[in-house]
């Protein structure tokens, strides 16, 4: 497969015996797999591997494979692997010799990252060897750029490669008496990471109320199709310092009113691991991201209450209205104006009978409450109609800009001022 790679480096370490004809080595190995669509995985991609070996003459394959080699023979050494997709790498077949023969040495070596980016450090993990262990004493390295151009010959490989395409490099090695075939490993060269655009709009846009809600529509794009993977919020009220938030407000009730800036910038992810996360906006400084500029006004909602209660057929009602803060009902808020208008609680409606007046309260500065004055009707024209006994409601408006706040206040009729009158007379004598 393509996408696996394997290599295994099998060194003869350390000759036991030299008291009979059949002399024993002992062998080590040193392996290298892994795939390259998993390669930033702890385990690189392999889940499972499978040794096998033989005698160069002998046609059957041993499970496994051998802790010591006799002398004066030749054997093969098989490595395969098996990636987390259920495919098994082609065998990778090695000779090893105890015999007093010479043999060319092995050129082999991996390379990472694979990919790499464009001007990134390349590493080498160099696993040549000579079947019959003796040093290598040269490399030679060359590699192959995407046009098909050959560099000149190094000693050393190359370190890095700054434009875009796929490489083959080669490495060819000596002991001084024979070379080995060429090795070559391809390797695929990937742009660097491209940051990714992000802006944002808000409901309402600007010059709102601190108390309404707000919503956020974040727009995220990125050149190279990378996810998101996370944003950063920064706020601040009249040029003042920034704060950090995970989120933007919902609502700038916590924040009072001012000329707010909300700045935003987004960081992706990356297709590869090899490459950098970019954000959208590299500066730290909320100053260079994506902002948007506002202005919150104060919130309020109202309030008022009724006197006399209970209200009296014949005689006047004061109502009082205010605008307070949602906060706390009770730190006020200066409003346009406010008005009145008298409803009937059973029906939501002017009470029947009733032709609807609009009351325009006066303000007091002192207090900072509106007020007006309203007398109930004398004479009841329908009972249980208005303005007989029961319950009723007085609709407070207040109105700041474009902003109008109700609330009701509800109040009872009952009787008229007439019925508390106490006549006293003089008993004669």
């Amino acid at each position: 497969m393509n996408k696996l790679r394997i290599i295994f480096l099998a060194l003869i370490m350390t000759f036991l015996c030299t008291s009979t004809a059949l002399a024993a080595w002992s062998i080590t190995f040193n392996k290298t797999a892994y795939d390259l669509d998993h390669f930033s995985q702890p385990n690189k991609g392999i889940v499972q591997e499978k040794w096998s070996w033989r005698e160069a003459t002998s046609p059957t394959w041993i499970n496994g494979y051998p802790s010591t080699l006799q002398d004066n023979k030749d054997y093969l050494i098989k490595y395969e692997v098996l990636d987390e997709e259920g495919a098994w790498s082609l065998p990778e077949i090695k000779l090893i010799s105890t015999r007093n023969i010479n043999l060319p040495p092995v050129a082999l070596f991996t390379v990472t990252p694979n990919p790499v980016v464009a001007g990134k450090a390349l590493s080498y993990n160099d696993a040549s060897y000579s079947p019959t262990g003796k040093t290598i004493i040269s490399r030679s390295w060359r590699y192959q750029n995407p046009s098909g151009t050959w560099s000149s010959a190094s000693s050393t490989p190359p370190a890095s490669f700054s434009t875009v395409g796929t490489y083959k490099i080669e490495l060819t090695v000596s002991d001084g008496i024979m070379s080995s075939e060429p090795y070559y490993q391809d390797v695929v060269v990937i742009p660097d990471n491209n940051p990714p655009t992000v802006s944002f709009t808000m409901t309402p846009a600007t010059n709102f109320y601190d108390f309404e809600p707000v919503t956020y529509n974040v727009s995220y794009s990125d050149p190279d199709g990378d996810p998101c993977g996370g944003y950063q919020w920064a706020l601040r009220k009249n040029g003042g310092s920034w704060i950090y938030l995970s989120n933007p407000p919902s609502n700038y009730e916590a924040y009072g009113a001012g000329t707010f800036t909300l700045a935003l910038r987004a960081i992706d992810i990356p297709k590869y691991p090899q490459q950098s996360a970019k954000w959208s906006h590299p500066s730290a400084d909320p100053n260079t991201w994506f902002k948007r500029t506002f202005t919150v006004l104060e919130g309020f909602v109202m309030r008022g209450d009724i006197i006399p209660a209970p209200a009296e057929r014949g005689r006047k009602i004061r109502i009082f209205a205010r605008a307070v803060r949602p906060s706390d009902l009770t730190t006020r808020v200066d409003i346009d104006s406010a008005t009145a208008t008298i409803i009937d609680t059973s029906t939501g409606k002017a009470p029947a009978g009733f032709v609807p007046t609009t009351i325009n309260l006066a303000y007091d500065s002192a207090s900072k409450d509106w007020y007006g004055d309203y007398k109930i009707p004398d004479h009841i024209t329908q009972k249980g109609k208005w303005p007989d006994d029961g319950s009723y409601e007085v609709i407070v408006t207040g109105r700041k800009a474009t902003t109008v706040k109700d609330y009701k206040v509800p109040f009872t009729v009952k009787g008229h001022i007439l019925d508390r009158t106490i006549i006293v007379t003089t008993k004669l004598h």
